[in-house]
């Protein structure tokens, strides 16, 4: 093997190795990302119980005033979905609330 043919097997390694540390770094990124998500959707459902409770509203009683099946409403709370904005705008006129009301957590 020449010098070359080594220095030139040596650069594809670290370049190989330089794309497989990308790919952990873009797999760990997602990772958090996924996570981040999931929190933001657990504090959107404990927002959206917790203000349904202080208008003494069940569950069912807010999905009839959107006219959803309490399922859906049950989705949103327990942040099994995550909800469209047109569904968060049904959802803050059941409640009688603005959207940024909603958003306050």
């Amino acid at each position: 093997m020449t010098k070359y043919s080594f220095y030139f097997l040596q650069q594809v390694i670290y370049y190989l190795l330089d794309e497989v540390k990308i790919k952990q770094i873009s797999i760990v990124k997602e990772q958090q990302q996924e996570i981040e998500h999931h929190d933001y959707l657990i504090k959107l459902g404990k927002r959206v119980a917790s203000i349904r409770s202080e208008k003494n509203l069940t569950q069912e009683d807010l999905a009839f005033l959107c006219g959803w099946d309490p399922a859906n409403l049950r989705k949103i709370e327990g942040a099994k979905t995550n909800p469209t904005v047109k569904s968060l705008l049904i959802l803050c006129k059941g409640l009688g609330i603005e959207l940024k009301e909603l958003m306050d957590f």
